[in-house]
């Protein structure tokens, strides 16, 4: 009998289990892949954020990031439109796949029922460099002097001081055209005056604002335009002396 019962025991417990089935997967679920690369080398970029934004905007946003080859992919989507978007910390822009240019919208990803949309190639943009010396007008490097990087663009500017070499960096700079601009440790100074008093006159040389190269307003001076991967040459700013005249 012990041996009948569990025979019996064994028997339904494989009748159980052989009705269990596994969930399909729904079939007309869609797949994105692609590869983020260097706009300038073709070179793979791994650790990118990408964001998969469904349209109309308010709706869901699906994140993955590149491997080590750069290759991404985005699985199980519901079929519809999408805006796909990356971001690397680091020295890349953050863009909009089919954007055009920064701040655009970019171009909508349409994925049908069940498809595989393969090959999708996101350029990044490498950020770019300006860096430079700030000298007096004999050629010596000057430090602590404040010195701006204007953006032609968002007319956003951007602060460094120079070091005890004369030495300044920007870094991270988007693409485009820059205005740079060297400022004196105690300020802007005004414009030269002399005295009409009739008294000998006693000179005071001063240094007063001067842009890139070295002109002594915005009309003078040379933007320098950002491309992409752009590691400007050192800028030599010549900081002009200023003459004013007071009484003794």
């Amino acid at each position: 009998m012990r041996n009948l019962l569990l025979a019996l025991m064994l028997v339904g417990t494989h009748s159980v289990f052989s009705q269990e089935t596994p969930t399909d997967k729904r079939k007309d679920l869609a797949t994105l892949e692609g590869r983020a690369i260097i706009s300038t080398t073709g070179e793979p970029v791994s650790g990118v954020s990408l964001a998969l934004r469904a349209l109309p905007p308010g709706t869901d946003t699906v994140k993955v990031a590149s491997d080590a080859d750069g290759r991404f992919s985005f699985e199980e989507m519901e079929p519809g439109s999408y805006i796909l978007s990356a971001s690397r910390s680091g020295g890349f822009l953050a863009e909009v796949y089919g954007a055009g240019s920064p701040g655009s919208s970019g171009t909508p990803l349409t994925l049908s029922a069940g498809q595989v949309l393969t090959n999708i190639e996101f350029r990044l943009t490498p950020l770019g460099v300006i860096s430079g010396t700030v000298v007096d007008d004999r050629g010596n490097p000057m430090s602590g002097v404040l010195v701006t990087a204007t953006g032609a663009a968002s007319m956003a500017n951007r602060i460094e001081l120079s070091n005890d070499a004369g030495e300044f960096r920007f870094s991270g700079l988007a693409p485009g055209s820059y205005t740079l601009m060297a400022i004196p440790s105690e300020g802007p100074q005004p414009p030269a005056t002399r005295a009409t008093t009739g008294e000998p006159e006693q000179s005071e040389t001063r240094l007063v604002a001067a842009y890139y190269p070295s002109a002594a307003d915005a009309a003078g001076a040379i933007p320098l335009e950002v491309v992409r991967n752009y590691r400007g040459s050192r800028s030599l700013f010549g900081k002009r002396p200023s003459t004013t005249y007071g009484e003794r």
